[in-house]
């Protein structure tokens, strides 16, 4: 048992590394070169998405998945939402003719319209 004056005494020095008493030797702190210090790189400005209006022309609920920024839209008839720019030609390629929808023969259908 130890007292409040007096300082615990090790046998080992391993018992003094777990109890975090040095033994009276300086470490010397690692030497940082300057080619080891990583370069700060600053972050690029985010910005909101470039978005576009498109009125859905069909005359039902109209789903687009796999666009090409992973986003789902769920078009009711005769809505209008923003759509990111990338993912205009997904939905400009749907009004080719002969495209076919989900299901069913190819048909000149009309499914969005891209006001200017």
């Amino acid at each position: 048992m130890t007292f409040p004056d007096e300082s615990p005494s090790f046998s080992t020095k391993k018992q003094r590394r777990r109890a975090g008493v040095s033994d009276g030797v300086a470490t010397p702190a690692p030497e940082v070169k300057p080619s080891e210090v990583a370069p700060v790189m600053a972050r690029p400005k985010q910005t909101a998405p470039i978005r576009v209006p498109v009125v859905n022309a069909y005359p039902a609920r109209v789903v687009v998945r796999d666009t090409p920024t992973g986003e789902t839209y769920i078009f009711e008839p005769g809505a209008t939402l923003q759509v990111r720019e990338q993912d205009v030609p997904k939905l400009r390629s749907m009004n080719q003719p002969g495209a076919k929808g989900c299901c069913g023969g190819g048909r000149n259908r009309i499914y969005f319209e891209f006001p200017a």
